[in-house]
């Protein structure tokens, strides 16, 4: 989230009149100058270099009005990286040409100057491959629909094989927002699945997955996971904090779901208090959510345990809290029993945010529940008829 001023820097008169301007169309910008007087509000400034070894860290954009080379020569001590760079923007003093120079997309720059150019009347020079073929810009897709990208090597050879339109396979195990529009504007070198084992790997150079699974492929692979698992959980008073998250996330990975796809971290309201339960929601970045018994009460889940009913009024915590937080009543783990080191107990069950699920997940959440109540079954028969149990 963009929460630092904006920093224009002006060096000849020209300039600074034009930089006013421009401080008067963006909110939270301040002008700095190194020529004398200016319009009110205008902070001079010894030189451009000392002011950003000093200042290059506080601003979230940099906006510089004069020649390229000296915003060039001028920022090139301070680089760092794509991910944390502030956007740096250049424009003559004229008005004429705005152009991004450092955090096109991620830091926002290419954004910055067409606006910049909307409200000068001004030419935007954007020299992206994504923006000028008007295709994904893949490195900002996951901060402008809430999820989280997980490449498989490097972004930037990801980015690569994309703008020079390798042929990709694009896996939607989920839906919302961000998958409807990616569905709306593929461009044509990428092929839509809603089921991985549809994709012939032969065909493709490079996946994008929006999901909340883990996708190995013979390819580089970018995944985006969405936040849509909801965890339920119970636990023995006061387990520790660290033993209770290296549990979740080895069942989570065992299963083959994605820690990144955690939405919320769900219980019984007498855990609001849980110390475990709080430093794991804090350290996933969800909230925890907890729920009185008559709420939990209204679910079916498919392990009540008479233990539980008898010490806390539910038949269920863990299932019954995630079928709530998800508003779905089929869990994509049911419930597992875990000993943590030191001896203490909790429980985990998983559901997929209803309003995420495709029709496909359900038809094979629905096969493998009943191949393992099928599985139960068999086993309870006696020998002679269990060859012959089925469905």
């Amino acid at each position: 989230m963009k929460n630092k001023p904006t920093a224009l820097l002006a060096s000849t008169d020209r300039g600074v009149l034009l930089a006013d301007q421009l401080r008067q169309e963006l909110e939270d910008s301040v002008v700095f100058s190194t020529r004398p007087g200016g319009p009110a509000g205008t902070h001079a400034i010894t030189s451009i270099a000392d002011f950003l070894a000093s200042s290059f860290a506080e601003y979230d954009a940099f906006i510089f009005i004069g020649a390229l080379g000296i915003c060039v020569r001028s920022i090139a001590p301070h680089v760092q990286d794509k991910a944390t760079d502030p956007a740096i923007v250049n424009l003559d003093d004229h008005g004429q040409f705005v152009q991004p120079v450092l955090s096109g997309h991620l830091g926002g720059a290419n954004e910055l100057a067409r606006r910049l150019a909307r409200v000068l009347g001004a030419q935007a020079i954007i020299t992206t491959a994504s923006d000028l073929q008007e295709i994904w810009a893949l490195d900002t897709l996951a901060g402008q629909f809430n999820w989280q990208a997980v490449p498989s090597q490097p972004l930037n050879q990801v980015i690569s094989l994309f703008v020079n339109n390798a042929k990709t396979a694009l896996l939607l195990d989920v839906q919302d927002a961000g998958t409807r529009w990616l569905e709306k504007t593929r461009p044509p070198f990428v092929d839509v699945f809603y089921d991985r084992d549809e994709i012939a790997w032969d065909q493709y150079r490079l996946a994008l997955a929006v999901t909340y699974r883990p996708l190995v492929a013979p390819v580089p692979v970018l995944a985006f996971y969405a936040p849509v698992l909801h965890l339920g959980m119970g636990c023995s008073r006061d387990i520790e904090a660290d033993l209770l998250e290296a549990s979740v996330r080895t069942q989570l990975a065992e299963h083959q779901l994605a820690i990144e796809a955690v939405k919320s971290v769900n219980s019984i309201d007498i855990k609001h208090d849980e110390v475990a339960f709080l430093a794991l929601a804090e350290r996933l970045g969800v909230p925890l959510l907890t729920y009185p018994a008559d709420v939990l009460n209204a679910q079916t889940t498919p392990n009540p345990s008479e233990v539980v009913l008898s010490k806390l009024g539910v038949p269920s915590v863990g299932e019954a809290a995630a079928q709530v937080a998800s508003g779905n009543g089929r869990l994509l783990l049911e419930k597992q029993k875990t000993t943590v080191a030191s001896g203490k107990k909790h429980t985990l069950a998983v559901a997929l945010d209803a309003a995420a699920e495709r029709r496909h997940d359900v038809y094979l959440l629905e096969c493998h529940h009943r191949q393992a109540r099928a599985g139960a079954a068999r086993r309870a028969l006696p020998a002679r008829y269990a060859g012959s149990y089925s469905l």
